[in-house]
């Protein structure tokens, strides 16, 4: 499950574009300078100020192919009329012909992605997560046998000790481990994806989709693996991968190459499992559990009303 951080945008070398010049925001410098796209002109380079430019459709012959038995068939852009209104003045200069403050963070804003463009605040609830798990651990470790007497049996999922209304077992559940190396390997994942996934979608409906992925994942668990109650985060967090792909997928949020990855991640640790449970007899893992969270994560992207600003 590990992934690489976000790339550096500053530290990536991009193709030689007209407005290299301008993409820099910070460099003051280049204000004043001749806009690189009309040469200082303000004319549109497209139209030449003549507000009528090629159809781009037909390539200005007016058609667009031939029916069955050979008539030309209408360009659908043009009309037929082999051109298209075009501004006269250079859109990228407002016909000032010259870079302006607004011009660079218009070049700015049309080359980073939705992911570039975050408010790349607190990853509050990443850390609150993380913070949590380990004082928990912590305190399993200082009184290992208080912590299961008193401690234990109220917060997990196991099925001997639990009744039907104590159903903040299946969100409290993801904050107990049974190891060093468990609480590891989910906080290190969480790490590596909780604080890009929480600036894209905001702090709130990141707190949902790992809370819905817990109880989602636990709530399967309990069903279908009811002889030993699942701990532990990988339920939120396989919800938190599954997220970051179904966002990509439904309104483009993040990095493509990212969201490919977790989803294909995701979906090669649930085989992986459940192959090391079924043909390995290794019995530790809790794939029921991850499989509800991936599901919960999903459908709580799918069913989202509202696309994240």
């Amino acid at each position: 499950m590990t992934q690489n951080h976000t790339p550096n945008l500053s530290a990536t070398k991009a193709k030689p574009t007209p407005f290299s010049d301008a993409v820099a925001q910070s460099d003051s410098t280049q204000v004043g300078r001749l806009c690189p796209r009309c040469k200082g002109s303000g004319v549109c380079v497209d139209c030449q100020g003549s507000g009528l430019m090629t159809c781009p459709n037909c390539e200005g012959r007016g058609f667009a192919g031939h029916n069955s038995q050979g008539v030309p068939l209408p360009c659908r852009v043009c009309k037929g009329s082999k051109t298209v209104p075009c501004s006269k003045v250079c859109e990228s200069c407002g016909g000032s012909g010259r870079i302006t403050s607004d011009f660079q963070q218009k070049i700015l804003e049309k080359y980073q992605s939705p992911g570039d463009k975050a408010s790349h605040s607190s990853p509050k609830i990443t850390q609150a997560i993380i913070v949590a798990c380990s004082l928990i651990y912590i305190l399993q470790l200082i009184w290992p046998l208080q912590f299961r007497m008193l401690v234990f049996p109220w917060l997990s999922p196991y099925a001997p000790t639990y009744a039907p209304w104590e159903i903040w077992r299946l969100f409290t559940a993801a904050f107990l481990h049974g190891g060093f190396f468990h609480l590891l390997c989910n906080l290190y994942c969480l790490y590596l994806i909780g604080p890009e996934l929480e600036d894209l979608i905001g702090h709130k409906r990141f707190a949902a989709l790992f809370a819905v992925g817990c109880v989602g994942g636990n709530l399967v668990s309990t069903f279908l693996n009811f002889q030993s109650g699942g701990i532990g985060a990988s339920t939120g967090i396989f919800a938190l991968l599954v997220g970051y792909w179904a966002y990509n997928k439904r309104w483009a949020l993040g990095s493509a190459e990212r969201a490919k990855a977790y989803g294909q991640g995701a979906l090669f640790l649930l085989v992986l499992g459940f192959a090391m449970t079924y043909f390995m007899g290794l019995s530790v893992l809790d794939n029921w559990g991850h499989l509800g969270g991936a599901l919960a994560g999903f459908a709580y992207v799918k069913f989202s009303k509202k696309r994240p600003s």
